[in-house]
């Protein structure tokens, strides 16, 4: 509504910078007037923050399955600093004899992703060429973190290890994860493991193979016992 329009603005923009500040998100003005009136409903989001207070970034590198095909191709046609680094690590990719990394990160509609020794190289030169075009725009993390490949990304941008080991490293991981039996698949579970014991005892060629949280497994095995086991799961109410 234009009024909640003219009050945000307003708030923001025409009075006095207090030192302690609210910021809320509401699906409706009366439910925005609740929330900031310090009774939030399920689903609002309210910050508060102090002014004076340095804001802190955090950077969270992502493992396999946060890339899509031609996902780097704006980036690397606008900032030389990111193709430079795209070009770097397709460069170091073809000096072991493996196939062409620019392609998958660059054209739309590349089936590269399908393949583990691909798409994770993929996503750590997208990741790492990324991380230095946000140094290079003088934003600094006080902490990076990541998750699977995510990790290597962090590692490199923290000063841990060099791009071109890490490079190595998972070009060969995916090489080798490639060459799993194709029978076999992974399950995402938003369950504690606890809850998922009898099921697993029903279904013995399931498995839980990574611990992602206290609520959240992944399940592994051939296709098929996996694909009765999902079943089993979803019959439960379980995601």
């Amino acid at each position: 509504p234009r009024e909640m329009d003219e009050f945000c603005a307003a708030a923001a923009l025409g009075r006095t910078a207090f030192r302690c500040r609210v910021a809320a998100v509401a699906a409706s003005p009366e439910r925005l007037r609740e929330a900031i009136a310090g009774q939030p409903r399920a689903g609002d989001v309210v910050a508060r923050g102090t002014a004076g207070e340095a804001p802190q970034t955090v950077w969270l590198f992502s493992g396999q399955g946060g890339a899509r095909p031609g996902m780097a191709a704006s980036l690397y046609e606008a900032f030389p600093l990111f193709r430079d680094r795209l070009d770097q690590c397709a460069r170091w990719f073809a000096a072991e004899g493996r196939d062409a990394l620019l392609p998958v990160l660059i054209e739309d509609g590349h089936d590269g992703l399908s393949r583990a020794s691909l798409a994770q190289p993929a996503l750590f030169a997208f990741q790492w060429a990324l991380g230095g075009l946000w140094l290079d725009a003088g934003i600094r993390p006080a902490v990076v973190c990541g998750h699977s490949i995510g990790e290597y990304a962090a590692a490199c941008i923290a000063g841990l290890l060099e791009p071109e080991q890490a490079l190595h490293a998972i070009a060969e991981r995916g090489r080798l994860m490639e060459r799993l039996p194709e029978a076999g698949a992974m399950l995402a579970v938003a369950a504690a493991p606890e809850a998922l014991a009898d099921l697993l005892a029903a279904h013995p060629q399931v498995s839980i193979s990574a611990y992602n949280g206290a609520a959240q497994v992944v399940c592994a095995g051939p296709r098929a016992s996996l694909r009765v086991f999902a079943e089993a799961a979803g019959g439960r109410g379980l995601r």
